[in-house]
């Protein structure tokens, strides 16, 4: 079956390459709610392409019967209505092998950056470059990765590679997830492979014994971080967040980093309605949801979605 297809988002031309060739119908937009519907019913489209942006809600999908299937580039599915995808009998697919390494290192672009001060001199030395030596004596506490612990909480595919990299920078690693007791990887090192299996921590061992504690979560109906989380994590820890905002109280996260309960804080997602304090506190290390931002991961998602598609349209 030829499918007409509307890309709605950002999509590498690798998978525009191999959509057309395939000798599908292609549409690229950037459509918002009523504009979508109108669009997907004047040109009968099939399969609806979307990353972060674009918002399916049932409205959409029950406003367009031509709409088989909608798949999303990255790893999440909260912009898309599954529960109204499902009873509409609408397929829904993602990409969540595609971004694992971009996500991963980002967590480490933001440790390093945090613990060897890289932002704060960048910033300071353009706004003050006659002041290198004082900087240099201001900013001499620096700390290294090597022999401090970090706990990943969350075990899929983003935790593990954070774990197998974790391991290669020499830290200690401990492991929470809710609904396992072991978590098991392979960490390949030139021409060796080591399996490795690490046990689940009990959380309020977690929280206690970490250094840095690195949140790889699906969004969550209410944050899992709260308050007395903080409370209960080893004080000066340094708090990372590349999941998703909601799984966050951002609030009782400005108060741990003005109690110094938390000494640095590093956020690639936030709340549009996020308290300024939070996001110039000095301590913290924020970037723009640029998770699965890289020429590598654009190419691998558009690869995969567009793979994904031509395979279902032989079924």
């Amino acid at each position: 079956m030829k499918f007409n297809i509307l890309i709605n988002d950002d999509f590498h031309p690798v998978g525009i390459s191999l959509l057309k060739a395939a000798g599908f119908t292609l549409y690229v937009g950037a459509y918002k709610e009523q504009d979508l519907i109108a669009f997907i019913q004047q040109n009968n489209i099939n399969v609806l392409l979307v990353r972060s942006a674009t918002q399916v809600t049932r409205e959409v999908m029950e406003g367009c019967s031509s709409l088989k299937m909608v798949g999303r580039g990255g790893v999440g599915m909260d912009n898309i209505d599954e529960k109204a995808a499902d009873e509409l009998g609408i397929l829904t697919f993602n990409t969540p092998g595609a971004s694992t390494t971009a996500v991963a290192e980002l967590v480490f672009a933001h440790l390093l950056s945090t613990y060897r001060f890289v932002s704060t001199s960048n910033v300071r030395i353009n706004e003050h470059p006659e002041q290198i030596k004082e900087l240099k004596k201001e900013l001499s506490q620096g700390r290294e990765l090597k022999g401090k612990t970090i706990g990943v909480w969350g075990c899929g595919r983003i935790g593990c590679e954070v774990m197998k990299l974790a391991l290669s920078f020499g830290m200690e690693v401990l492991a929470y997830h809710p609904s396992k007791t072991e978590v098991e990887f392979t960490l390949e090192f030139f021409d060796t492979a080591l399996d490795i299996k690490i046990p689940i921590s009990p959380l309020n061992d977690f929280l206690a014994q970490c250094d840095i504690i690195s949140l790889h979560l699906p969004l969550n109906d209410q944050p899992v971080v709260t308050a007395e989380i903080f409370a209960q994590m080893k004080k000066g820890v340094t708090f990372v967040n590349t999941s998703r905002s909601g799984n966050i109280d951002e609030a009782a996260l400005l108060a741990a980093l003005q109690s110094g309960q938390v000494a640095h804080a590093a956020l690639d997602v936030f709340s549009t309605d996020i308290d300024a304090k939070l996001l110039q506190h000095p301590d913290t290390s924020i970037t723009p949801h640029l998770g699965a931002s890289t020429i590598e991961a654009q190419e691998k998602i558009a690869n995969e979605l567009a793979r994904k598609i031509i395979a279902l349209s032989k079924k």
